[in-house]
């Protein structure tokens, strides 16, 4: 159980595409991830500007989209049944 919800926060791709069997979940919420990821990067770099700091405005933008995105992969398992995806 802790290692579903470990990976549903820092992963939610991985999660979703391993348990949940919706590959029409896993592509929204690994695009939200990536952008997610993106914009953390690009906050630390110092934002749209790059102006040497840290961007605040990317990074309440990063942690909002990996919110969504971790919270769309736990609704999505959290209905999971072992027997229920056909591989």
């Amino acid at each position: 159980m802790h290692k579903r919800v470990f990976s549903t926060f820092f992963c939610p791709p991985l999660i979703v595409c391993r348990l949940a069997c919706h590959t029409s979940c896993a592509s929204p919420v690994s695009v939200i991830w990536l952008a997610a990821v993106a914009a953390l990067i690009l906050g630390l770099l110092g934002g749209p500007a790059l102006h040497g700091g840290l961007g605040w405005g990317s990074l309440s933008v990063a942690s909002a989209l990996w919110v969504i995105a971790a919270l769309w992969a736990w609704c999505a398992t959290r209905s999971f049944k072992e027997d229920s995806c056909q591989l």
